[in-house]
């Protein structure tokens, strides 16, 4: 049975009354840490959990901060051609020598993509090699969403 150890992160959401706390439990004698409940007081369904989550944000009323709700930015994809067609000669040049140092399979994975997609678990990586051969603001200019 998963029973509540602490609470080790409490964040806010969009709506109002409702938490994400990152959890520690323990399930049948492990230990797991970063566990993330949504808790609701008004949650009919909630359960024995998510009562004893309820009962350690009274308990530690104080101790805790709730942390503010920051929207993910808009998820989009754009072609993988489009950063290309925005820059320059020598801007296309610079960034073709810093993909060719990149590793292999890195090249690989961005030669077989059809897209660019900024949920991706790469696109930090790509914005990264932007932002070090461009500045930020060009490699948010690069990587905007197609109109």
């Amino acid at each position: 049975m998963m029973e509540l150890q602490t609470i080790t992160r409490v964040v806010a959401t969009n709506t109002p009354g409702v938490l994400q706390c990152y959890c520690t439990i323990e399930d049948h004698g492990e230990t797991e840490t970063d566990v993330l409940h949504t808790y609701s007081a008004n949650d009919p369904n909630g359960g024995a959990f998510s009562a004893s989550v309820g009962q350690w944000l009274a308990d530690n009323e104080g101790i805790y901060e709730v942390e503010p709700y920051t929207p993910l930015p808009p998820r989009y994809r754009i072609a993988k051609t489009t950063p290309w067609l925005r820059m320059t000669d020598p801007e296309a040049a610079s960034m073709e020598t810093a993909m060719n140092a990149a590793p292999a399979r890195l090249r690989q994975i961005y030669a077989a993509a059809t897209y660019l997609n900024s949920a991706d678990e790469l696109w930090p990586t790509l914005r990264g090699m932007l932002v070090q051969q461009f500045g930020q603001a060009r490699a948010d200019e690069l990587l905007a969403p197609e109109m």
